[in-house]
């Protein structure tokens, strides 16, 4: 394994150094994305902020002696958008994504030193034994555009949450597929509270509370129509933007990525203020891995049962289980840049391109559904998993209608 990482950092390393355009054929990703873009091209910016209601590090370093530099929390945002960009222009590669990781309390350093920084933390990210995949990964085509010019008009704003320790771009491709049908979507990368992210009951504030700063700086993006908002997350972001929207009114509706709070309710959860189902009213969407071995099982404790969904009333939900797929799937960048089928993972390209695409086929309908009011996004969500064209066996859906949903919050 140490020989593996080794080379892998020895190719990340020298792809640091070519992280611009090439005249090379574009390459394709493994994850195959087949879904026809909406009718807007998708522009990409990255704005390096802070939070400066927050501070991210103590008064003084490891010596003890007064720290220099920014203590207020940094909160590195990207921004996916509905663009008004040339059909010829230039489109990102996916290396260009992976240039944003910084280490915990820092923002991505935009040189070259910084670039094979970034690579570096990714070859301790993932170990794949193909190292030609990791590099046509790489050097793969996005549909973003990198600071394309926004589309006139005004549209709905998604604010997504991470899964634990991930970057702010572990779902582009879903946030690509989003904006070019006309949705501005705002992520950070998941953080704790003083470093790397923690599951506990500061880690959980400490997202919650970076979503809720990018719903602020949501007013300051141009086109931005905060009067629709979806708060969206994967696994630990999955939880996150559930408490968000139990303390936030200004929230319309909730995508969860096999989030978290399927696992986590009972043991943290409820313990947190504002925690209660009773204080959740917004329509939502679950979306589900396959269903738990008897390890998992063990390993949740009271958490075995879907609870959270079960104490819901006053909210139009779904849940949507995908049986193909495991966990990590419901991220873009595992499907990516992981290979190794494990407990959490499934590894095969093609069950992982087609779960991918009925993540991110639900998630638009739903939004259009409930965000624009659109019948044929409710007409969707009312169907089959067979009406729909899909597997019986393979996507089984529960819905749940509200039962008093004019009830104002607590």
């Amino acid at each position: 394994m140490k020989r593996l990482v080794s080379q892998l950092e020895c190719l990340v390393f020298a792809l640091g150094w070519c992280l611009t355009p090439t005249s090379r054929v574009p390459a394709q990703s493994a994850l195959r994305f087949t879904l026809p873009s909406g009718p807007f091209a998708v522009g990409f910016r990255s704005v390096d902020q802070y939070d400066y209601s927050r501070t991210f590090v103590g008064p003084n370093d490891q010596d003890g002696q007064p720290r220099t530099g920014e203590h207020a929390r940094p909160i590195q945002t990207s921004i996916w958008y509905p663009a008004a960009a040339d059909a010829r222009a230039a489109r990102m590669r996916y290396a260009e994504y992976l240039e944003l990781q910084a280490a915990p309390g820092s923002l991505p350093a935009h040189d070259s030193a910084g670039r094979r920084a970034a690579m570096r933390r990714l070859s301790h990210a993932f170990a794949p034994a193909d190292t030609l995949r990791l590099q046509r990964e790489l050097d793969a085509t996005t549909h973003a555009v990198r600071d394309a010019p926004p589309a006139p008009g005004t549209f709905p704003v998604i604010v997504y949450g991470p899964s634990l320790n991930a970057p702010s771009f572990e779902n582009a491709q879903l946030m690509e597929y989003l904006a070019s049908y006309g949705y501005i979507v705002l992520a950070s990368p998941s953080l704790g509270a003083q470093g790397k992210q923690t599951a506990d009951a500061p880690g959980l504030e400490s997202e919650a509370r970076d979503m809720e700063f990018l719903i602020g700086y949501a007013r300051n993006v141009p086109g931005a129509d905060v009067g629709r908002l979806a708060v969206m997350g994967f696994s630990w972001g999955g939880m996150a933007d559930v408490l968000v929207a139990c303390r936030n009114p200004g929230v319309s509706a909730l995508v969860s990525l096999d989030g978290s709070i399927a696992y986590f309710y009972h043991r943290l959860f409820t313990s947190m203020p504002f925690g209660d189902p009773a204080r959740f009213t917004v329509p939502a969407l679950f979306l589900k891995q396959r269903p738990p071995n008897a390890q998992m099982r063990a390993n949740l404790g009271p958490d075995t049962t879907f609870d959270f969904f079960n104490d819901i009333h006053d909210s139009d939900a779904y849940v949507v289980n995908l049986v193909t797929l495991a966990h990590q799937n419901f991220g873009e960048w595992f499907d990516r840049l992981q290979q190794k089928t494990g407990p959490a993972f499934v590894a095969d390209t093609a069950v992982q391109s087609a779960g991918y695409e009925r993540i991110a086929l639900y998630t638009r309908q739903f939004l259009d559904g409930y965000l624009r009011q659109s019948a044929a996004g409710r007409a969707f969500l009312a169907r089959s998993a067979a009406e729909n064209g899909f597997p019986a066996n393979e996507v089984v859906i529960e819905r749940k209608p509200a039962v008093h949903s004019a009830v104002a919050r607590p």
